[in-house]
């Protein structure tokens, strides 16, 4: 089972939600709403605090899916000092694809493996909302 996979697993099984946003809340992470330019989310630690700010641009359809990729950094990067910031659903960093991996996770934990099962990517998309390339990086061959 890979890295990502199981951070996300640990995550349900301990808070009981794969809501990113309640996630956020159980985890004490303060979720802002901001016009911070070309980014559609940013995470940031700064003093033992945690920060998501999402920008206000970012459609209803993709707010957990940003708030999921930053969870993303905030589970797996935390202890990493910089400011993540997501610009492309697709970014060749090793961190941003990492980040990409717990959003999809954390929106596939709400399928039935049974009803995905020998779909297409472009079939599950139609499903399910998440963005291809998302769902590239965690069931693409």
């Amino acid at each position: 089972m890979c890295y990502e996979k199981e951070a996300v697993d640990k995550l349900i099984k301990k808070y009981k939600t794969c809501d990113p946003f309640e996630l956020c809340d159980y985890m004490n992470i303060q979720v802002r709403y901001s016009d911070i330019g070309e980014y559609r989310g940013m995470y940031r630690y700064s003093k033992r605090n945690q920060f998501i700010t999402i920008n206000t641009s970012v459609p209803d359809e993709l707010l957990k899916i940003v708030c999921g990729h930053e969870i993303g950094h905030a589970v797996l990067h935390r202890g990493i000092n910089r400011i993540f910031m997501d610009t492309t659903f697709f970014s060749p960093s090793k961190y941003e694809r990492q980040a990409d991996r717990v959003s999809a996770y954390l929106a596939l934990a709400n399928w039935d493996k049974r009803d995905l099962y020998g779909l297409s990517i472009d079939e599950i998309y139609g499903l399910t909302d998440i963005p291809i390339e998302y769902l590239w990086l965690v069931i693409g061959k």
